[in-house]
């Protein structure tokens, strides 16, 4: 892959031009960025997400290794939250941002293992990351009380709705 000379990249799971709540949310913080004059480009990357299999591993790794240097790199939590060793391998030169709508380990329907392993994962995920950005203050609270999460690391950013 070649070197991603964008200063500022969105990586997410899959399609990002999917019409559910997350992508769309996902998809305003990036409009919002670009209004603002700062150039973002939106990834989706292939893969079984959030228990990722190897194909999941190897995009991530793939799309932070063409990232130059310094550059912001901002990770939907569904990407982000079972892979820290491919994060661990690029937090030192990236400028990692986690954008988390809740945490994995909360997903209805996943059973306990499933749960137990994405806390642990998402938990050292979100250790290797510079910001974090949530969509609620209960998030934001429940990051820092269960996560261990340094509440200056978060940000709230809170969904809008359309006017008619």
């Amino acid at each position: 892959m070649t070197e991603r000379p964008v200063a500022t990249w969105l990586l997410v799971a899959g399609d990002p031009g999917q019409t559910t709540g997350g992508y769309l949310y996902d998809a305003r913080i990036a409009e919002f960025l670009r209004r603002a004059g700062r150039p973002i480009d939106v990834v989706g990357l292939p893969g079984r997400f959030p228990d990722a299999d190897s194909t999941a591993a190897n995009a991530l790794d793939g799309a932070l290794a063409a990232c130059r240097d310094g550059a912001t790199v901002v990770i939907d939590g569904l990407v982000l939250g079972s892979l820290p060793e491919v994060l661990a391998k690029h937090a030192c030169r990236l400028n990692l941002v986690a954008l988390i709508h809740h945490p994995l380990a909360d997903e209805y329907g996943i059973g306990r293992t499933l749960a137990r392993r994405l806390f642990e994962t998402e938990r050292l995920a979100l250790a290797l990351v510079a910001r974090i950005v949530v969509t609620s203050r209960f998030t934001a609270r429940h990051l820092v009380d269960a996560y261990g999460v340094a509440p200056a690391k978060v940000d709230i950013v809170e969904p809008g709705v359309d006017r008619p």
